[in-house]
């Protein structure tokens, strides 16, 4: 096998690996994300079984799991950009199915992940609580925007801006 062959066939390799690399990243955030949270104090279990806004903090576990998602991003956009590059085998072609699918899955997540942390912030407190505003800046803002920001790398990077082949009609 000469040597070029085999450069490609490590790019496919690596094309595959990626994103698999970022899903594993992914789980090992989310649960640290989950162990983290055992430690946080909840609101709730304040004097009397009322709500306590002193207890309030920004969980570790939202910039965990971001940084997971932001890892399977990043992963599989470069995945993408190195099957593009591949060559015309089998293994080339799966690659850029299964790069395209882990880009795809990693948008979901990320949207689910922003939607859920927005959510998560309406419904924590009854209403007419004061609450800390740098925890919410923090613990909601921040992150939500974030994960917009990944979330418009990610499309840019992925689908927007590559040499398309003249298709014939």
């Amino acid at each position: 096998m000469s040597t070029a062959k085999k450069a490609r066939l490590n790019q496919d390799r690596k094309a595959i690996a990626l994103p698999l690399f970022g899903l594993s990243v992914l789980w090992l955030a989310m649960v640290l994300g989950t162990y983290t949270d055992l430690f946080v104090s909840d609101p709730w279990s304040g004097a009397n079984g009322g709500y306590d806004p002193a207890l309030e903090s920004v969980h570790a576990s939202t910039y965990l799991i971001f940084a997971g998602i932001a890892a399977l991003g990043i992963c599989s956009v470069l995945a993408k950009s190195k099957a593009e590059r591949a060559g015309s085998t089998k293994l080339a072609h799966a690659a850029r199915g299964f790069t395209v699918v882990a880009v795809v899955v990693s948008l979901i997540i990320g949207v689910i992940f922003g939607f859920g942390t927005f959510g998560n912030a309406m419904n924590n407190a009854p209403s007419g609580t004061s609450h800390s505003e740098m925890v919410r800046v923090f613990g909601v803002y921040v992150p939500i925007l974030l994960d917009a920001a990944l979330l418009v790398f990610v499309i840019l990077k992925a689908f927007v801006g590559h040499k398309e082949e003249a298709e014939d009609e």
